[in-house]
């Protein structure tokens, strides 16, 4: 099973998947590229990251898909993290009929205070990050496409025994 969690900065979709305790069921979307970023010395954060996966996505929409499939294997699940290309999400739905899309929300006022403690983004980071996931990515189209939702307002503490229960439910 292919299960993309999806939702915008700060919704806690790395939280959760970390809570999950499965490291090796899990591929971040922008992992290869905050990888180079810290390889180069170069701080790993939106306005770092977010260009160069624009760039990369906007010459081949489908270019980390062998890198997906390659990762699944034969793993009974991987869990994509972060996914912000449309085209992609829907190549890895014609191409696997086991995916399931599952939102992460919350509101922006929780995000921008867990982005403000996790990156040090003030305000008008928040905006920028705002902006881009609305104009820049197709995030707003992947989210309509979700099965499953995961209000996430609440507690580490709440977040943590969803984990749990959705570590269970994958086996």
């Amino acid at each position: 099973m292919l299960i993309i969690f999806v939702g915008k900065s700060g919704a806690g979709k790395s939280t959760l998947i970390k809570a999950m305790g499965c490291p090796e069921n899990h591929f971040e979307i922008s992992g290869q590229v905050k990888k180079e970023l810290r390889a180069s010395g170069v701080p790993v954060n939106h306005d770092t990251v977010q260009p160069i996966l624009h760039q990369r996505y906007t010459a081949d929409p489908y270019w980390q898909i062998p890198v997906i499939l390659e990762a699944i294997g034969t793993k009974k699940f991987l869990i994509i993290d972060g996914s912000r290309s449309l085209p992609e999400v829907k190549r890895l739905k014609e191409l696997r009929p086991d995916v399931l899309i599952v939102k992460i929300e919350a509101g922006a006022s929780m995000r921008s205070d867990r982005l403000s403690r996790r990156d040090g983004a003030n305000t008008d980071a928040f905006v920028r990050i705002e902006q881009d996931e609305a104009s820049v990515t197709g995030l707003e189209e992947i989210l309509a496409m979700a099965d499953i939702t995961i209000e996430n307002n609440g507690s580490l503490e709440r977040l943590q025994e969803m984990a749990k229960k959705l570590r269970l439910l994958l086996g």
